[in-house]
């Protein structure tokens, strides 16, 4: 008896490995390298409130001793009198950009445990939920959008917006929102390589 429950167990779990491979059920693992990917060259736009854009590159190469080569490149615009001692960590401190402009890490812990599917809803513990809208192409990638929404009184205000590449492990675009609907900070990727 027990020979055959463990073989309708592995039959079964088969089956539902078999199901989320067909039915293209993808989930997504948030500042984590694919481990396909042996190369990867991101270049993103990124703007925040009323300040001009400014580039974001990423360049990370899986090196043959299982390191990770990584070199990140911030180019921007800014005034003279901008350039000072915050200058030195980073055109990010000058523009007011932290990391959850590009993604909430909040979030990451829901989204490396949901199906990446057009439909496909998640609470999080009362507070809010994520939900995937549809598909978009970014950069040339395709991805999954992705919005999170919090309670606020008796409505669901949008919070963020995402569109996520499983092979990509941060955005390839990003939407933050105010408490008004304005958008806060924009992320969004121009050009890439991906081996």
């Amino acid at each position: 008896m027990r020979g055959k429950i463990r073989i309708l167990a592995f039959v079964m779990f088969g089956i539902m490995l078999g199901a989320q491979l067909v039915l293209g059920q993808t989930r997504w693992q948030p500042f984590k390298l694919h481990p396909d990917v042996k190369y990867l060259n991101l270049e993103y736009l990124v703007s925040v409130g009323n300040k001009e854009p400014m580039d974001y590159t990423i360049e990370i190469k899986r090196l043959p001793d299982g390191k990770l080569d990584v070199s990140i490149t911030h180019k921007a615009k800014i005034q003279e009198d901008q350039l000072g001692a915050q200058t030195l960590v980073g055109i990010f401190s000058v523009y007011g950009i932290s990391a959850i402009s590009f993604f909430n890490p909040a979030y990451a812990i829901f989204l490396s445990q949901m199906d990446l599917k057009v439909g496909e809803k998640m609470s999080f513990f009362g507070a809010g939920y994520g939900k995937v809208t549809g598909e978009k192409t970014v950069g040339g990638r395709k991805g999954f959008v992705v919005e999170f929404y919090q309670r606020k009184g008796d409505k669901d205000q949008l919070t963020s917006r995402s569109v996520i590449d499983p092979k990509i492990f941060i955005p390839i675009e990003n939407e933050m929102f105010d408490a008004n609907g304005n958008v806060q900070s924009h992320i969004v990727l121009i050009k890439s390589e991906v081996k």
